[in-house]
Formats: C-alpha cells, structure tokens, sequence
C-alpha cells in the first residue's frame, strides 16, 4: 500500500513500482488511507508512505496501519531535492526482489 498527500507523487511513485512487479494499492487522502486499510489491512506486506511524521496524516497513518495491518512493514519516504526522472530510478533500484529480501523477511 501507498499512502501520499501529494498525487503527482502518488503516481509517479505507483507507477514504478508496478513497472517492478509489484502490486500497488494507493491512498492519497485520510479516508482513503483508513478505508483500504480497514477492507484490506491484513493483505499488505509493506506500506510505503510519503507523509511526515510531525503532519496529523502521517500520525494516522501509523496508527491505522498498527492497528488493521500489525504485521506490515512500515516504509517513510524522506523528502530528496531532485527531479521526477532520479527519483524513479532510485525506486528502480530499491525494489529489486533480491536487494528488498532480507534473512528475517521484508525489509
């Protein structure tokens, strides 16, 4: 699952990690965010988010994922200077299936 309050990034970001093989839920509002997570909690593996932690979104967020989707690793995207191109590709080379597993499981 990808939660953004951005679109333009909630797109982007989707986009290359579905040309990566993987299969992407997206939020991009609070009410989206709780009512994916409240139908399908339990399915996620990885919810990546592009919220800040200090921004009531971002609190939510993780708070709904603890609660709807306990066993889903939590990912928080910082923010990076630098155009839509470099970020697309640093997603590419994060989401390579061998770099992402880890002896415990998912990063």
């Amino acid at each position: 699952m990808l939660v953004a309050d951005n679109e333009a990034a909630a797109n982007t970001l989707s986009a290359t990690l579905r040309r990566s093989g993987h299969c992407v839920v997206t939020a991009t509002s609070l009410a989206g965010a709780i009512e994916t997570l409240m139908r399908h909690g339990p399915f996620f593996d990885v919810i990546i988010t592009s919220t800040r932690f200090d921004s009531s979104l971002g609190e939510d967020v993780i708070q709904y994922s603890r609660k709807f989707a306990a066993h889903a690793q939590l990912i928080v995207l910082h923010p990076i200077a630098g155009d839509a191109e470099e970020v697309e590709r640093a997603l590419a080379r994060q989401s390579i299936p061998e770099r992402l597993q880890t002896q415990r499981g998912w990063n």
